[in-house]
Order: structure tokens, then sequence, then C-alpha cells
């Protein structure tokens, strides 16, 4: 399925706080200070992020630095989970890979920092790594989550629009790849804490997002910017559409 989704002209970004200037004290303590939700193991009729990430890269991806994965010349660098809250306008490509989950998937976002409806992108079809669902050009207006649902749950990237006020997202960026694109993996878990099903083991709905923009260059003075992951120095300077 392919879904065009264009709403935005603005400079493509990516919005990881609230502002520069508190993402920049953040990120000089990123390596003491990390936030990471932990990933729980699957049940064994189910993949892991290690195997699903080889499924879409190749070769054998091990664990590497307690949270990261490589296969040896493409890294899955864990980004910290302060960090994948909110995005800003793109345009991005999307593309699910896989579903490991018995209810259905339907990946999209809500516009704002809170409240908003849901958006739908792509209506996610099939099952484990048969899947469907493609989404081209996003380029959406300002601050946004994104965000999974079905008929009876909705979570979001932002842990406080979840009805457990768990982190439902965990994302890596594939660094290593032949392209000049900065590319992310978003890993959903979509049942609740509430739900005696629930795992999070992350691997219900995993959605390949591609940054199709160009990457600001930090200023020289905000050298701690560099601590944090190379796709959060799009959150450099402005909304979408301010100065």
């Amino acid at each position: 399925m392919l879904c065009r989704a264009r709403v935005c002209g603005q400079s493509p970004r990516l919005w990881g706080l609230a502002s520069v200037l508190t993402f920049t004290v953040i990120a000089a303590s990123h390596a003491e200070a990390a936030i990471i939700t932990p990933v729980q193991p699957p049940s064994p009729d189910e993949e892991t992020q290690a195997q699903i990430l080889a499924h879409v890269y190749g070769g054998t991806f091990n664990l590497t630095g307690g949270v990261n994965y490589t296969n040896g010349s493409i890294t899955a660098q864990r980004v910290d989970d302060e960090f994948d809250r909110f995005f800003n306008s793109g345009p991005y490509d999307a593309q699910a890979h896989a579903i490991f989950a018995w209810r259905s998937q339907t990946f999209g976002y809500l516009p704002g920092e809170s409240g908003g409806s849901f958006q739908t992108l792509i209506a996610v079809t099939g099952s484990e790594y048969n899947v469907q669902g493609t989404a081209e050009d996003i380029d959406l207006d300002g601050i946004i989550r994104f965000a999974r649902r079905d008929n009876d749950y909705l979570v979001t990237t932002k842990p406080s629009d979840n009805s457990d006020g768990l982190d439902h997202v965990v994302t890596y960026q594939i660094e290593g790849l032949d392209t000049d694109q900065t590319v992310l993996m978003l890993f959903f878990e979509d049942l609740p804490a509430s739900d005696s099903f629930a795992d999070f083991d992350y691997n219900d709905l995993v959605i390949e997002l591609r940054f199709l923009g160009e990457v600001d260059v930090p200023e020289p003075a905000s050298i701690a910017l560099m601590a944090a992951p190379a796709f959060l120095l799009l959150a450099r300077r402005t909304r979408c559409g301010n100065a």
C-alpha cells in the first residue's frame, strides 16, 4: 500500500526536546544520564530486535556496548529515550518491516506536543516479515508524536500520552548504510501494562524512517550537541516555520 502525505513545505527538522538550550545541557551529560527503556526477550515463536535487524539489513547482529547492535559493518545505535518523543517536519519515507503481534497495526501520528487526534500514515497489512505498508514524502506541520493504534489501544512516542504512562517505542539510528540519508528504526510495544498479554519486547510493529532532507551543521559553540545521536542535530534552532 502506498500512502503520500505531504502537509508542510517547511525546512525539514526533527525535534527532540523543547529547546536547543535545554537539549544542549542534557546532551552534555548524555553518557551519565541516558534514559534507556529495557527490552524484554520475546516469546520463542517471535523474533528479537537483533533478528529483525538481520532480516532487514543482512548479516548477524550482535549486542555491543550493552544497548547497540552491529553486524560488523552496520550499527543500530540506540537512541536515548528522552530524545525520541517528538519529531518535526520531514520529509521522511516510512516503511513497515515486521509485525510480531496478533492485533492490527496502523502507523500514524498525533500533531503537537499534546492532544490532537490520530492521523493515519500506513494501515499495515500482513504478519511477521510478510508485511506491506509504505508512506512517501511525509512532511508534517510542526511538532508531532509518531504513534500506532488498533481498535482498542493507541500508543505514541510520548510516554505520558499512553494509558500506563510508559515508553512504548524504542528507536535506533542505523549507521553504516550506503546512503547519505538519516535512517531510524522504530520498535513499538502495542499493549499497555494493564493487559495480561503485554510483554514489552518491542517487536509488535517495526517501522523504518528515512529522513530525506539535509542535516543542519551545528554552530561551533554547541560542541556538547555532538554527544547526542546524529539525527538530533536536525533539531537545531527552530520549530517548523519559526526563526
